[in-house]
């Protein structure tokens, strides 16, 4: 059993918590990018197993769950200050899709508009007007070589958080500002900067779906020159499945 509440050793702070959301318990003995099930590239996802295909004897039990999943629609960390306007104290730190591969993208309550990206989709159909189905097509090129590609995605995941909480006490001093001469003005202000913000990361999004499907391809990684690399498979999982025995040993 599990406690129903911990108390933690120092204040948690947004990056704390979005750290977690993105855990799939590495370095644990839990870690779900280790072993045979991880595959050859440690993908830590798990599909879900009817209970009539799993063996004898474990029908009642299920894989280890993230806390990142890979089917999670979205995720987010609610940032509350009651010593700031509503319109700006309060940020939702949204991310589209699985928490592992999304990037958190600062919303403020007091915006009065969203890209449609954001507000509308379809699981049902592929549409790329749709920010989740940006992130979502990411995640899923990515099982395919996931310990390569998960490197490239933290890049840009990085370079967008970094940006978000670097200008975010700029972005509210300017707000708070204009709260005092119109709340109406910090609201439009904090509009635009969020829709500026969504937009700009939707639309890396998909350059970055485009480089990674060009770079890992076909079991290379393909450079901006042009060169490719086959990189094959790890040793132990290659051992694991007995590579090249049949040739070693043909059978009769």
């Amino acid at each position: 059993m599990y406690p129903l509440m911990v108390k933690p050793d120092k204040k948690v702070s947004v990056k704390d918590l979005i750290k977690i959301n993105r855990d799939y318990h590495e370095g644990t003995r839990f870690d779900l990018t280790k072993g045979l099930a991880a595959g050859p590239f440690g993908t830590p996802n798990r599909y879900s197993t009817p209970a009539e295909v799993r063996p004898e004897g474990r029908k009642h039990v299920d894989w280890t769950r993230a806390i990142s999943m890979f089917r999670c629609s979205y995720s987010f960390v609610a940032q509350a200050r009651s010593w700031l306007p509503d319109p700006l104290g309060g940020v939702l730190w949204f991310g589209e899709d699985a928490p592992h591969s999304t990037v958190y993208m600062p919303i403020y309550a007091g915006v009065t508009s969203l890209p449609k990206s954001i507000t509308e989709c379809t699981r049902a159909e592929f549409d790329r007007d749709s920010a989740y189905w940006a992130f979502n097509f990411v995640s899923n090129w990515a099982d395919l070589k996931f310990n390569y590609m998960i490197q490239d995605i933290k890049a840009a995941q990085k370079a967008f958080e970094d940006e978000f909480f670097m200008y975010q006490p700029v972005i509210e001093e300017e707000a708070f500002a204009l709260y005092r001469e119109n709340p109406a003005k910090a609201k439009s202000y904090l509009t635009e900067y969020v829709n500026k913000n969504i937009n700009k990361v939707v639309n890396r999004w998909w350059t970055l779906a485009r480089e990674l499907v060009g770079k890992y391809c076909d079991g290379f990684i393909t450079y901006p020159d042009g060169k490719q690399e086959s990189v094959g498979y790890p040793t132990w999982w290659l051992e694991t499945v007995e590579f090249g025995k049949e040739e070693l040993e043909p059978k009769e």
